[in-house]
Protein backbone atom coordinates (compact mmCIF):
# COMPACT_ATOMS: atom_id res chain seq x y z
CA UNK A 1 0.00 0.00 0.00
CA UNK A 2 1.37 3.56 -1.61
CA UNK A 3 0.40 6.15 1.23
CA UNK A 4 0.77 9.76 0.42
CA UNK A 5 1.62 12.76 2.40
CA UNK A 6 -0.90 15.40 0.87
CA UNK A 7 -3.92 16.88 2.15
CA UNK A 8 -4.63 18.60 -1.05
CA UNK A 9 -4.57 14.89 -2.85
CA UNK A 10 -7.53 13.62 -0.30
CA UNK A 11 -9.21 17.23 -0.58
CA UNK A 12 -9.58 16.72 -4.25
CA UNK A 13 -10.40 13.08 -4.69
CA UNK A 14 -13.30 12.87 -2.38
CA UNK A 15 -15.98 14.15 -4.70
CA UNK A 16 -14.70 11.82 -7.69
CA UNK A 17 -14.86 9.02 -5.35
CA UNK A 18 -17.95 9.51 -3.98
CA UNK A 19 -18.70 9.44 -7.70
CA UNK A 20 -17.70 6.46 -8.57
CA UNK A 21 -18.74 4.41 -5.52
CA UNK A 22 -22.59 4.40 -6.42
CA UNK A 23 -24.50 5.83 -9.75
CA UNK A 24 -27.39 5.15 -7.93
CA UNK A 25 -26.22 7.68 -4.99
CA UNK A 26 -26.29 10.60 -7.33
CA UNK A 27 -30.12 10.31 -6.54
CA UNK A 28 -30.62 9.37 -3.26
CA UNK A 29 -32.67 11.13 -1.15
CA UNK A 30 -30.87 13.82 0.92
CA UNK A 31 -31.76 12.94 4.71
CA UNK A 32 -32.11 15.57 7.48
CA UNK A 33 -31.16 14.16 11.09
CA UNK A 34 -33.34 16.47 13.80
CA UNK A 35 -31.74 16.51 17.18
CA UNK A 36 -34.23 14.20 18.87
CA UNK A 37 -32.47 11.38 16.62
CA UNK A 38 -28.86 11.88 18.50
CA UNK A 39 -27.48 8.22 18.93
CA UNK A 40 -26.97 7.80 22.75
CA UNK A 41 -24.46 5.34 22.08
CA UNK A 42 -21.06 4.79 19.99
CA UNK A 43 -21.86 1.58 17.57
CA UNK A 44 -19.07 -0.49 17.13
CA UNK A 45 -18.48 -2.64 14.08
CA UNK A 46 -17.91 -6.32 14.02
CA UNK A 47 -14.46 -7.58 12.51
CA UNK A 48 -15.97 -10.74 12.02
CA UNK A 49 -13.31 -12.55 13.37
CA UNK A 50 -14.49 -12.85 17.25
CA UNK A 51 -12.94 -9.26 17.54
CA UNK A 52 -14.76 -6.11 17.87
CA UNK A 53 -13.46 -3.31 15.65
CA UNK A 54 -14.49 0.58 15.30
CA UNK A 55 -14.05 0.74 11.58
CA UNK A 56 -13.80 4.89 11.93
CA UNK A 57 -16.00 4.69 15.43
CA UNK A 58 -15.60 7.53 17.71
CA UNK A 59 -16.70 8.25 20.77
CA UNK A 60 -19.19 11.15 21.20
CA UNK A 61 -18.54 13.88 23.25
CA UNK A 62 -19.87 17.85 22.89
CA UNK A 63 -21.38 19.09 20.18
CA UNK A 64 -19.75 16.04 18.21
CA UNK A 65 -22.67 13.82 18.96
CA UNK A 66 -25.32 16.63 17.44
CA UNK A 67 -23.59 16.66 14.12
CA UNK A 68 -25.10 15.95 11.24
CA UNK A 69 -22.66 13.88 9.87
CA UNK A 70 -22.42 12.05 12.92
CA UNK A 71 -25.77 11.22 13.01
CA UNK A 72 -25.99 9.96 9.74
CA UNK A 73 -22.54 7.70 10.53
CA UNK A 74 -24.87 6.27 13.73
CA UNK A 75 -27.50 5.17 11.61
CA UNK A 76 -25.45 3.92 9.02
CA UNK A 77 -23.41 1.69 11.09
CA UNK A 78 -26.90 0.55 13.02
CA UNK A 79 -28.37 -0.21 9.48
CA UNK A 80 -25.43 -2.68 8.68
CA UNK A 81 -25.95 -4.29 12.15
CA UNK A 82 -29.76 -4.44 11.16
CA UNK A 83 -28.07 -6.38 7.98
CA UNK A 84 -29.97 -3.73 5.54
CA UNK A 85 -26.65 -2.88 3.35
CA UNK A 86 -28.48 -0.51 0.54
CA UNK A 87 -29.50 2.08 3.28
CA UNK A 88 -26.25 1.81 5.30
CA UNK A 89 -24.45 2.67 2.40
CA UNK A 90 -26.61 5.64 1.49
CA UNK A 91 -26.65 7.20 4.56
CA UNK A 92 -22.65 7.24 5.32
CA UNK A 93 -22.02 8.81 1.64
CA UNK A 94 -24.74 11.60 2.77
CA UNK A 95 -22.54 11.72 6.16
CA UNK A 96 -19.41 12.22 4.05
CA UNK A 97 -20.72 15.56 1.65
CA UNK A 98 -22.38 16.56 5.11
CA UNK A 99 -19.05 16.38 6.76
CA UNK A 100 -17.10 17.47 4.23
CA UNK A 101 -19.55 20.56 3.74
CA UNK A 102 -18.52 21.73 7.17
CA UNK A 103 -14.82 21.04 6.65
CA UNK A 104 -15.56 18.11 9.31
CA UNK A 105 -12.10 15.71 8.01
CA UNK A 106 -10.97 13.95 11.39
CA UNK A 107 -13.53 12.75 12.57
CA UNK A 108 -15.54 13.11 10.25
CA UNK A 109 -15.00 12.14 6.35
CA UNK A 110 -12.45 9.64 7.36
CA UNK A 111 -14.71 8.24 9.88
CA UNK A 112 -17.24 7.11 7.71
CA UNK A 113 -15.10 6.23 4.61
CA UNK A 114 -13.77 3.49 7.11
CA UNK A 115 -17.43 2.34 8.49
CA UNK A 116 -18.18 2.29 4.14
CA UNK A 117 -15.45 0.06 3.60
CA UNK A 118 -16.59 -1.90 6.58
CA UNK A 119 -20.03 -2.15 4.63
CA UNK A 120 -18.31 -3.15 1.11
CA UNK A 121 -16.08 -5.68 3.04
CA UNK A 122 -19.77 -7.24 4.06
CA UNK A 123 -21.22 -7.34 0.76
CA UNK A 124 -18.25 -9.37 -0.15
CA UNK A 125 -16.68 -6.90 -2.55
CA UNK A 126 -13.09 -7.21 -1.08
CA UNK A 127 -11.71 -4.82 -3.28
CA UNK A 128 -13.49 -2.11 -2.96
CA UNK A 129 -13.73 -2.31 0.86
CA UNK A 130 -10.12 -2.21 0.30
CA UNK A 131 -9.63 0.59 -1.78
CA UNK A 132 -12.13 2.82 0.45
CA UNK A 133 -10.27 1.97 3.48
CA UNK A 134 -6.70 3.12 1.78
CA UNK A 135 -7.89 6.16 0.79
CA UNK A 136 -9.49 6.99 3.86
CA UNK A 137 -5.69 5.94 5.14
CA UNK A 138 -4.03 8.01 2.77
CA UNK A 139 -6.38 11.30 3.23
CA UNK A 140 -5.57 10.52 6.80
CA UNK A 141 -1.88 11.06 6.47
CA UNK A 142 -2.14 14.48 4.91
CA UNK A 143 -4.52 15.38 8.41
CA UNK A 144 -3.08 13.86 10.90
CA UNK A 145 0.56 15.45 10.99
CA UNK A 146 1.76 12.19 8.99
CA UNK A 147 2.51 8.39 9.35
CA UNK A 148 4.17 8.45 12.24
CA UNK A 149 1.50 10.31 14.10
CA UNK A 150 -0.46 8.47 16.92
CA UNK A 151 -3.73 8.91 14.73
CA UNK A 152 -2.50 7.42 12.19
CA UNK A 153 -1.09 4.17 14.15
CA UNK A 154 -4.92 4.27 15.51
CA UNK A 155 -6.33 3.56 12.30
CA UNK A 156 -3.69 0.71 11.31
CA UNK A 157 -5.66 -2.39 12.72
CA UNK A 158 -8.55 -2.30 11.02
CA UNK A 159 -7.42 -2.12 7.67
CA UNK A 160 -4.97 -4.86 8.43
CA UNK A 161 -7.83 -6.88 9.98
CA UNK A 162 -9.62 -6.25 6.29
CA UNK A 163 -6.42 -7.36 4.20
CA UNK A 164 -6.28 -10.62 7.01
CA UNK A 165 -9.58 -11.61 6.11
CA UNK A 166 -9.56 -11.18 2.30
CA UNK A 167 -6.54 -13.82 3.10
CA UNK A 168 -3.66 -11.18 2.57
CA UNK A 169 -1.94 -11.65 5.71
CA UNK A 170 1.54 -10.43 4.65
CA UNK A 171 0.11 -7.22 4.04
CA UNK A 172 -1.89 -7.00 7.51
CA UNK A 173 1.41 -8.30 9.24
CA UNK A 174 3.11 -5.26 7.61
CA UNK A 175 0.37 -2.35 8.74
CA UNK A 176 0.36 -4.29 12.71
CA UNK A 177 4.07 -4.02 12.76
CA UNK A 178 3.61 -0.10 11.82
CA UNK A 179 1.49 0.41 14.35
CA UNK A 180 3.81 -1.11 17.07
CA UNK A 181 6.83 0.98 15.76
CA UNK A 182 4.75 4.01 16.16
CA UNK A 183 3.10 3.77 19.59
CA UNK A 184 6.66 2.35 20.89
CA UNK A 185 7.84 5.53 19.71
CA UNK A 186 5.63 7.98 20.43
CA UNK A 187 4.73 6.75 23.95
CA UNK A 188 7.22 4.39 25.08
CA UNK A 189 8.00 0.63 25.52
CA UNK A 190 6.22 0.61 28.98
CA UNK A 191 2.74 2.31 27.53
CA UNK A 192 -0.99 0.83 27.47
CA UNK A 193 -0.69 2.29 23.90
CA UNK A 194 2.19 -0.36 23.13
CA UNK A 195 0.43 -2.82 25.06
CA UNK A 196 -2.72 -2.86 22.72
CA UNK A 197 -0.66 -2.86 19.72
CA UNK A 198 0.80 -6.23 20.99
CA UNK A 199 -2.09 -7.20 21.64
CA UNK A 200 -3.70 -7.01 18.23
CA UNK A 201 -0.62 -8.69 16.83
CA UNK A 202 -0.29 -11.42 19.07
CA UNK A 203 -4.25 -12.02 18.35
CA UNK A 204 -2.97 -11.92 14.30
CA UNK A 205 -0.03 -14.65 15.06
CA UNK A 206 -2.81 -16.70 17.00
CA UNK A 207 -5.38 -16.62 14.01
CA UNK A 208 -2.35 -17.31 11.45
CA UNK A 209 -1.57 -20.34 13.39
CA UNK A 210 1.89 -18.75 14.63
CA UNK A 211 0.95 -19.48 18.38
CA UNK A 212 4.91 -19.85 19.47
CA UNK A 213 5.40 -16.03 18.01
CA UNK A 214 2.34 -15.08 19.85
CA UNK A 215 3.56 -16.10 22.82
CA UNK A 216 6.28 -14.28 23.28
CA UNK A 217 4.60 -11.22 22.48
CA UNK A 218 2.19 -12.34 25.58
CA UNK A 219 5.40 -11.96 27.57
CA UNK A 220 6.27 -8.59 26.50
CA UNK A 221 2.63 -7.50 27.48
CA UNK A 222 2.77 -8.90 31.16
CA UNK A 223 6.22 -6.92 31.50
CA UNK A 224 4.58 -3.87 30.46
CA UNK A 225 1.62 -4.62 32.55
CA UNK A 226 3.82 -5.48 35.58
CA UNK A 227 5.87 -2.12 34.83
CA UNK A 228 2.78 -0.08 35.40
CA UNK A 229 1.31 -1.53 38.19
CA UNK A 230 4.51 -0.54 39.90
Amino acid sequence: MRLVSSTVVGLTLISSLLGTLSPAFCQADGYEPSSDEQPQFIIYLPRGDGTKGTFGGVVPTGTLAQSDWFILDQKARQSILDENLSNAENLFKQGIQKAEAKAMYEPGVINSFCGLAFLYHKQGNNAESERVYEYAMRYLEGVSGGRDSARFADYLPDLAWLYNAHGKPDKAEVLLKSAIAIRERRFGEYSKELEKSLGDYAYFLRKNGRDTEARHLDARIKLIQSHVSE
